[in-house]
């Protein structure tokens, strides 16, 4: 049940799809990811505020920009699975899954017969909004269009790695080492050495089964996942993005500031001029302006 635009996509590269993950509503965000070849959006709703409206824009913006959109649902239960699918989404992952059932619930949700037992509407995105294809042809559009994924994040689902992957209508399974390492007892070791082995074991299984493979690591650790064939890996996103921003511009401030003088009564940032703007109120403070372009964050 592969899309044909990932595969599409993956075959281009002759190597995995990139991502980053979205937190927030952020068009700008989507626009800057596309001007630097990142190949898919991850939207977050499992543990974001965005609502599924937002969600829906995000795929038309991600689709216009030329990239693919994944939403990580809250759960697959049949009224929020079927709403995110008719958003036209390209990937659907449900979190946490534990056993094969609970990815034929997905399925049973997201696709119409014979491969499941999703509802009929014509007019969603997902559908083209019904404009002039039969509907038989609509139908078997969206389930070749929507691919879906599992996330392996419990020792329970470590367990059922092979059941997991020989569920018919899942594409592929997605290693989550944030959760794993929580289950091995080393929260937020995402590199350590049982978490590592653990997110090769899915791959090998997914490997094994013919199914699609994704996992999430710092740029630096990608080399080691493609190696090993991996096919879709997230390696940032805009809220670590922004940290990092704002973490290196007050680093630079610290750093370029000067020791307090005495004459002037406080501090002064250096290579930082002060402007008077010229109110008549006395008391208003005046404003700092960078002399240069070396005062920016340069690093994200």
């Amino acid at each position: 049940m592969a899309s044909k635009r990932f595969v599409t996509r993956q075959k281009s590269k002759n190597g995995p799809l990139v991502g980053l993950t979205l937190s927030t509503f952020d068009p700008v965000f989507v626009e800057i990811a596309a001007r630097f070849e990142i190949d898919v959006i991850w939207i977050e709703l499992e543990h974001s505020c965005m609502t599924l409206r937002e969600a829906e824009l995000l795929c038309r913006i991600i689709s216009g920009c030329g990239m693919l959109s994944l939403i990580r649902l809250p759960s697959a239960e049949r009224d929020v699975a079927l709403k995110t699918a008719e958003t036209g989404v390209d990937i659907l992952m449900a979190p946490m899954i534990n056993h094969p059932s609970e990815l034929q619930e997905l399925v049973a949700h997201t696709r119409y017969a014979p491969q499941g037992q999703r509802g009929f509407y014509r007019y969603s995105r997902a559908l083209g909004y019904g404009i002039s294809e039969p509907i038989s042809e609509l139908r078997r559009q969206a389930n070749d269009n929507l691919m879906l994924w599992g996330q392996i994040e419990t020792l329970s689902a470590l367990d059922r790695l092979s059941e997991l992957c020989q569920v018919d209508g899942i594409d592929g399974l997605f290693m989550g080492p944030g959760d794993l390492s929580s289950a091995y007892g080393v929260p937020g070791q995402v590199t350590h050495e049982r978490v590592v082995d653990a997110v090769r074991k899915g791959l090998a299984s997914c490997q094994e089964h013919r199914k699609f493979s994704g996992t999430v690591c710092r740029p630096t650790d990608s080399a080691t996942w493609i190696d090993q064939g991996i096919d879709l890996l997230f390696v940032g996103g805009n809220i670590e993005f922004y940290v990092k921003a704002a973490e290196t511009l007050r680093r630079q401030l610290d750093e370029s500031a000067s020791p307090p003088s005495a004459a002037r009564g406080g501090a002064r940032l250096a290579g930082v001029e002060r402007i008077d703007l010229g109110h008549p109120t006395p008391s208003l403070p005046t404003v700092a302006r960078p002399l240069g372009a070396d005062h920016l964050p340069t690093e994200l």
